[in-house]
């Protein structure tokens, strides 16, 4: 059975900046993979490019070398144009839980807040936040 999500010896790197051309390296070739009903969560400490790479896998950063494949075909290439349709089905969870809910709104509202973004019909809606809550 075909991974949903194989990363092969991904890389990434940003330019130092200033008047140098050298780069830092800050994820150096990971590889692993998802298969379908699996989650998978990055964890690690502070600027050990957790967010880079999420960034990249989702064709939102580049990557300096290795591959990705989705259902089996390539995606580093542009990325965001081949995942678009796969984008409602895609979630970033950044680890600051604390700051994910707005205190000005209540949890139904931001549960329902994305699926109404997406135009999902609202029966179909209220019922898998009812499932959430």
């Amino acid at each position: 059975m075909t991974p949903l999500l194989q990363v092969d010896g991904l890389q990434i790197r940003y330019p130092r900046g200033g008047w140098t051309s050298s780069w830092v390296e800050v994820v150096m070739g990971v590889s692993f993979e998802i298969r379908r009903g699996e989650t998978l969560a990055i964890v690690g400490e502070s600027g050990s490019g957790k967010t880079s790479l999420a960034m990249a896998l989702m064709g939102l950063a580049s990557a300096h070398k290795g591959r990705v494949l989705y259902n089996g075909e390539e995606v580093l290439r542009d990325a965001r144009e081949r995942l678009q349709p796969d984008r409602r089905r895609v979630v970033l969870m950044f680890q600051d839980a604390t700051g994910s809910l707005s205190p000005r709104m209540n949890v139904r509202s931001q549960l329902l807040e994305p699926f109404e973004i997406h135009s999902m019909d609202k029966g179909d809606r209220d019922q898998r936040v009812n499932r959430l809550l």
